[in-house]
């Protein structure tokens, strides 16, 4: 089927982030996933301090 637009199929273009250096990418996955991982320990850390 033919159509009236043309996308070029370029890997890695249709995210808002780059995927060339790849330790970099790989610390902010890291960083995201574990802060993610990490908030709700943290959270029960602090109310067990708060409460004495």
């Amino acid at each position: 089927r033919s159509g009236a637009y043309h996308w070029t199929n370029d890997n890695g273009k249709n995210i808002p982030f780059s995927t060339k250096n790849k330790p970099a990418l790989a610390f902010g996955v890291t960083a995201y996933l574990g802060t993610g991982f990490a908030l709700p320990f943290v959270a029960g850390y602090w109310q067990a301090y708060k409460a004495g």
